[in-house]
């Protein structure tokens, strides 16, 4: 489902006021793109700043940052969404997701279930 901006921020805080795991995806094609697993750390209605420090203890280049200036268009969606082939996985895994169009590439945002949400199979 197509959202706005304020929507969008909104779900972001959510999951930074839950601590929830991100895992975040800027994708440039089928071939290339980069993921970083963290904890959001900061939100507000110009950009997110997601930070792999709580997991991960490598210094401060272990994050990513985006503005949302640079957003087309948010989209969320949750598993009953995903390809037939993933969507039980991601039952499993995810809460939900977000997807920014960057217009030069795709940003994909998950939200991790929290450790009493997952299934034990």
């Amino acid at each position: 489902m197509i959202i706005a901006l304020d929507e969008a921020v909104s779900v972001l805080r959510k999951w930074r006021d839950e601590r929830r795991l991100i895992q975040v995806g800027l994708i440039s094609s089928i071939r290339s793109g980069c993921h970083v697993i963290g904890r959001i750390e900061n939100v507000d209605q110009e950009s997110l700043r997601v930070d792999a420090r709580s997991i991960n203890k490598l210094g401060i280049k272990t994050g990513f940052t985006l503005e949302f200036c640079d957003a087309k268009e948010f989209r969320f969606e949750d598993w009953r969404e995903a390809p037939p082939e993933y969507s039980e996985e991601f039952r499993k895994i995810f809460e939900a997701f977000l997807f920014l169009d960057l217009g030069n590439c795709h940003c994909e945002i998950y939200a991790y279930k929290t450790g009493n949400e997952l299934d034990p199979a």
